[in-house]
C-alpha cells in the first residue's frame, strides 16, 4: 500500500475534531479513504474510521492491522452530512 500525507484539517474553534475532518472531506472530494490517529475520541459519527494510539508509544503491530483495514475501505459518504463531499 503506497499513501502520502495529503494535507491537514482546519481548526474550527467550538467544533468538533469530526466536524474538522468533515470541513477537510468537504475540500478534498477526491480523497477515496483516510484513517483518523489520536489519542482522543472526539470525533461523531466518524469514530468508525478512528484508531487511538497513545501519545507516548509508538504505532504498535495491532494499530498497523487496524490501519490497512480501514484504509481497504471506501468512505462512506451516506454518513457524511449533506454539506460536506459533494
Amino acid at each position: 500500500m503506497v499513501g502520502r500525507l495529503h494535507s491537514s484539517t482546519p481548526v474550527l474553534p467550538g467544533k468538533s475534531r469530526g466536524a474538522e475532518i468533515k470541513a477537510w472531506l468537504a475540500e478534498c472530494a477526491e480523497i477515496e479513504s483516510f484513517v483518523i490517529l489520536d489519542d482522543d475520541s472526539d470525533f461523531d459519527d466518524l469514530s468508525y474510521r478512528l484508531v487511538i494510539t497513545k501519545t507516548d508509544e509508538l504505532l504498535l503491530a495491532t494499530h498497523i492491522l487496524e490501519i490497512i483495514k480501514i484504509l481497504d475501505t471506501p468512505i462512506k459518504k451516506e454518513k457524511l452530512n449533506e454539506n460536506t463531499c459533494n
